[in-house]
């Protein structure tokens, strides 16, 4: 299942991918398997985590677990009542011999409240024509003969049909039935019919004409109603009991007038018994749609829908809280991290199959009974596979959780349209004729689902031969379907189903054993269901190919994305080189150029082995991409000449000098080792004569002619180099700039915020598009081409760098927020690519092929938000990251090495507890153990004692000076104090540009105000004004100008010297009144002995208890330069 997601986010590095080589090479070949297995170490390690994950988040899982259970449960509650409703219904009962039913009287309307909407102006029946005699005394006949008889109120006479349809219309629900009487001496009857009528006399010599038949007509409702948990038949509810009704009256009715004619008393009626009953037909049960098979596809989509959403939230969590970059930074190969989602979330999936299927089963499903378990299970299971792939890949487009759970939802309910419309047959039935269309539907994994289930469902139906349904079994999971070509079947009559139920005989059978054989067989049939199971599985593949594809050309939250075609360059599938392998070559031309395109490096692949780190970068081959990012990096103007708006401060202008003398000593050494050129580059000559100064402009290079050789060149690069060590991190102009659209592009240039501020500004960032060029010959009438056509603008993160960092030494990188540090750091990691220039770090160049992945390797990185899981402990982390940086190939005890480094941050007793229940500080302890695990020689900690208290700071700060003595530490902090007790050397950011360079005293020297004394004098209050006035007259008079002067207290300095010995600030101030402060200037430090003795002198006459003497803090001078850099 992994393959697909392991192929892009970093597929193994071979041979025969190398670049047109035509075999491996022993060593690529090497590098491939190394390359396998730590990807199936890393694989394993998330995999394990992500266990650990579900089960302490226990509720979520057992709600993912149990809604397959729920939605079955409701399934089957469903099917339940269906059955039992159908089992009333006549059509749906196996009939043998049906027994006869009596035909009932004419029920009372005002009872039947659901068919009459006014109980007390309903009517039995109407009749009509009203005003003839015989209808009347028909109409009173039936209503006196009914059981119970019918009052008068509840029947009516109307003059004619034309009158009781009338009524009806506009008192709906009101009237049961209605019977129209004909009579053969109507009016309109011609004369000729009047000898079928019967005339009697009466006693007043009158003749009486008697109709000899009588016709009617009954209108009544024919809608079948459910009526108290039956179904009423509108037949034998109101129409058989008004006929027959009807009948028995104007039977007695004629009966009594031939009696009458025959001189019969008119009192003397005729006894009429009239008993009529229904018996149905012998019939089998009415064949119906399986309702499991047209609700289980809902159901179960939903019930999928809830790991779906689960999956999409989970994944896009971990890269919103920026855990999934944390592990980046820390080796993490991007083809493991797909793996494990997928590895971990297809076992959930064989488990929730499972759970569905037997469930199903116990139950007594047809639908699980009679097809093939097997075959049900891979559907599901298959079905699951696709949405997971697909919940991969929309994590790809969403920034959020919430956005993710949202646009889950969203999906939720497009596929259950999609659902309703497969369900009534389209587009699979033979009517519709467009394949095209039938491929679009089958590229969304619940259509072939729906079709699946819906198959298996219809295969069950009840068959009127035997009584039961084939099912379908695996064997014959696609010859059950057979195309409208095979079974001569063109169309067929749309309705609710196509299904047809054949049984296999040796004469008429598509498919069969023999004559015993009975199958399943649909004729004109689309996408069988093992045709649904081979589409979902090709989605799966599909789905996971492009979201791992897409993740690496959609831009992340850092803007960071690679080319559409990086799959395509021959840096992406070389091998690397890998502390775990140890191999010395690659196909890329070694460890000189590292990296790739997105965050900096091609392929997430192997780690640089920590031993390497201190090779000499002569041994190394040095890749095109380097040699062009170094050429462009020189060729860019020095500092001084690119910021016009202060004078570039001569430590940096110095740094950069020397970064730039050694780029091109490598740029040198390069040309050489290749034999005067790289491939088409012809500026490095054999003798390297002129390669300090060619390709590069005169105005940022050192004098000409103050190197003619490599050798000069490197010889003065060595000389001062004599008294540090060899540079572990060399920065050569490595800058990053965003841009931003036209519509936002106002005001000055200034740097953009960084993202330890302005993560939204970041969000906003984009390329700039081609869209100008199309709307160039638009723009005149278009005004938004014409806006399209604005030169974006250009922010400045990072203004280029030039900078040499040893090992053995904290470097601490100060900054207001938006300086330019966090930046400077997440290019250092490879969570962003440079804009232009590069980094070498321990002889890896950042920009070359593989470069990234190696520098990761022997990096640690404490970022600025911790990268931890609530969910699991402090040892669990700690055994995570061994594992995805590749130390368990250095043979290294892991569990001991762990504890120790969490008890050298006092963690170790609480190394079992989740991180949840862990305070802010000692969570960043856990983080900056992480970053020292595996003893990595180069450590980057983004303001690591953030939160903590004064005591774990220090404890901190101890644990720093001991572990920077064999390695280089990059420090961010806002703590002026932490800089100063940790930092070798500091730089001061501002605005993207490094302002000021040096050790802190040597910063103070230069740029703090001068010297700060403090005098407590102690005695009584009465004189203190007095005496305060004389201290001062004695220290102006001791200044030479007015450059020593009175100032109020600042901040107490980092040495104190006192004349009766060292006090704290605070008991100072306890045991004495009152300090006097006042500040000289570093050029009047000469004075500083005579101003000390005269005030030695005046001791006990002006009471003076305490003198102190410190430097100006580094806080101050952080202020001035910042200060300093804004106003300008």
């Amino acid at each position: 299942m992994a393959a697909a997601s392991a192929a892009l986010a970093g597929g193994a590095a071979g041979g025969d991918r190398n670049g047109g080589h035509s075999s491996p090479s022993p060593s690529s070949s090497s590098s491939s398997s190394c390359w396998f297995v730590l990807f199936l170490v890393q694989t394993a390690a998330l995999v394990w985590k992500n266990v650990l994950m579900a089960t302490r988040n226990w509720r979520a899982t057992a709600t993912q677990l149990a809604a397959p259970l729920l939605f079955v449960l409701v399934i089957f509650v469903v099917d339940v009542g269906v059955r039992a409703s159908r089992a009333r219904q006549p059509a749906f009962l196996d009939v043998r011999r049906s027994t006869p039913e009596a035909i009932r009287h004419i029920p009372d309307c005002e009872k039947d409240a659901f068919v009459m909407r006014n109980a007390e102006q309903c009517l039995d029946f109407a009749y009509a024509p009203a005003g003839n005699v015989h209808a009347d005394a028909l109409a009173a006949n039936i209503a006196a003969n009914n059981q119970p008889p019918i009052p008068q109120r509840r029947y009516r006479g109307f003059p004619d049909e034309a009158s009781i349809d009338a009524y009806l219309l506009n008192h709906p629900n009101e009237v049961l039935g209605a019977v129209i009487f004909h009579f053969d001496d109507d009016d309109n009857n011609n004369s000729n019919n009047n000898n079928n009528n019967l005339r009697i006399s009466s006693s007043s010599s009158e003749v009486e004409v008697v109709p000899v038949a009588i016709d009617y007509t009954l209108q009544t409702n024919s809608s079948v109603k459910f009526w108290r948990g039956e179904f009423r038949d509108p037949n034998t509810f109101a129409q058989l009991p008004l006929q027959v009704a009807t009948e028995r009256e104007i039977v007695r009715y004629l009966g009594n007038q031939a009696r009458r004619s025959l001189g019969a008393v008119e009192d003397d009626q005729l006894d009429l018994t009239w008993n009529i009953a229904l018996r149905t037909f012998p019939h089998p049960a009415a064949v119906a749609p399986s309702i499991v098979g047209g609700i289980a596809p809902g159901f179960l989509f939903a019930a999928t829908m809830f790991s779906f959403v689960l999956v999409a939230s989970n994944v896009v969590h971990e890269r919103e809280l920026q855990l999934r970059q944390g592990m980046e930074s820390m080796g993490m190969l991007l083809s493991s991290y797909w793996t494990s989602w997928i590895l971990w979330e297809g076992l959930m999936n064989v488990v929730s199959s499972g759970i569905i299927t037997a469930t199903g089963y116990l139950l007594g499903f047809s639908l699980f009974v009679k097809n093939s378990q097997a075959l049900l299970f891979v559907v599901f299971f298959t079905f699951q596979n696709a949405m997971l792939a697909f919940a991969l890949l929309i994590s790809v487009f969403t920034k959020t959780s919430q956005g993710a759970t949202s646009l889950s939802f969203g999906i939720f309910i497009i596929g259950w349209i999609f659902q309703s419309t497969v369900l009534f047959g389209f587009p699979y039935q033979p009517q519709y004729k467009s394949d095209v269309l039938r491929v679009i539907f089958n590229l969304l994994p619940w259509n072939p689902f729906t079709k699946a289930i819906t198959d298996l469902g219809a295969a069950t139906m009840t068959l009127p031969s035997d009584g039961d349904g084939f099912g379908i079994t695996w064997r014959r999971r696609f010859a059950y379907c057979v195309p409208p070509s095979s079974s001569g079947i063109d169309t067929l009559p749309q309705s609710s189903s196509s299904h047809s139920m054949l049984v296999d005989s040796p004469t008429n059978a598509n498919v069969g054993t023999g004559a015993s054989a009975g199958h399943y067989t649909v004729g004109g049939c689309y996408l069988s269901v093992g045709d649904a199971i081979v589409w979902m599985s090709v989605m799966f593949f599909v789905f996971a190919f492009l979201a791992a594809y897409l993740d690496q050309i959609v831009p992340n939250s850092y803007g960071t994305r690679r080319p559409f075609y990086y799959f395509l360059m021959p840096n992406y599938w070389c091998a690397r080189r890998s502390r775990v392998c140890q191999t010395s070559s690659s196909c890329c031309g070694g460890g000189g150029g590292g990296g790739g395109e997105e965050e900096g490096g091609g392929k997430d692949g192997e780690p640089t082995a920590a031993e390497a780190a201190g090779r000499n970068n002569n041994d190394k081959m040095m890749s095109n991409r380097t040699k062009a990012a170094l050429r462009a990096s020189l060729a860019t103007p020095p500092l001084a000449q690119r910021v016009s708006s202060h004078n570039v401060d001569e430590d940096v202008e110095a740094e950069e000098q020397r970064a730039r003398l050694h780029a091109r000593i490598l740029l040198a050494k390069a040309g050489e080792r290749d034999g005067g050129g790289d491939g088409g580059d012809d500026s490095a000559r054999a003798d390297g004569s002129s390669l300090l100064e060619e390709n590069v402009p005169q105005s940022s290079a050192l004098p000409p002619s103050r190197f003619a050789t490599i050798e000069e060149g490197e010889e003065e690069l060595e000389q001062q180099q004599q008294q540090q060590q060899r540079a572990a991190i060399e920065l050569f102009g490595l800058g990053k700039t965003y841009t931003l659209p036209p519509s936002s592009a106002s005001g000055p240039q200034d740097p953009i915020e960084e993202e330890e501020s302005a993560a939204s500004t970041r969000n906003r960032l984009r390329r700039p598009t081609a869209m100008s060029r199309i709307c160039g010959c638009l723009s005149r009438w278009f005004p938004l081409c014409a806006s399209l056509r604005r030169k974006p603008k250009i922010k400045v993160a990072v203004g280029g760098t030039w900078l040499q960092l040893e090992t053995g030494k904290v470097f601490a990188l100060l900054g207001p927020n938006g300086a330019g540090k966090t930046t400077t750091i997440h290019m250092l990691t490879g969570l962003v690519v440079p804009t232009n220039g590069d980094a070498n770090i321990l002889g890896n160049s950042l920009v070359g092929a593989g470069g990234v992945d190696r520098v990761r390797q022997i990096s640690g990185v404490c970022p600025q938000f911790d990268i931890l899981w609530n969910q699991l402990t402090g040892i669990e982390h700690m055994r995570l990251f061994y594992a995805l940086k590749g130390l368990w190939a250095q043979n290294l005890d892991h569990e001991h090495s762990s504890r120790a480094l969490l008890e050298r941050v006092k963690l170790d007793k609480v190394a079992s507890r989740r991180t949840e229940t862990y305070s802010g500080g000692m969570r960043r302890r856990l983080s900056v153990a992480i970053a020292m695990l595996g003893n990595p020689p180069v450590v980057y900690l983004d303001e690591p004692t953030t939160g903590m208290d004064p005591v774990s700071r220090r404890y901190v700060w101890d644990i720093i000076d001991e572990y920077k003595r064999n390695a280089c530490v990059v420090l961010t902090t806002h703590s002026m104090e932490e800089a100063d007790v940790l930092g070798d050397r500091v730089g001061i950011m501002s605005r993207g540009y490094l302002q000021v360079l040096g050790t802190s005293l040597h910063l103070k020297n230069r740029f703090g105000a001068g010297y700060r004394i403090s005098v407590a004098l102690e005695g009584s209050t009465t004189t203190m004004s007095k005496r305060k006035a004389e201290l001062k007259r004695i220290v102006e008079s001791t200044r030479s100008d007015d450059e020593m002067v009175a100032v109020p207290l600042l901040e107490e300095g980092a040495t104190r010297y006192s004349m009766e010995g060292s006090r704290s600030m605070r008991g100072s101030d306890q045991k004495y009144g009152s300090y006097e402060h006042f500040v000289v200037p570093r050029e009047e430090k000469r004075r500083l002995p005579d101003l000390f003795a005269r005030l030695d002198e005046c001791r006990v006459r002006l009471g003076i208890a305490d003198v102190q003497v410190n430097l100006s803090p580094l806080e101050e001078v952080f202020l001035q330069v910042t200060t300093k850099e804004e106003e300008s």
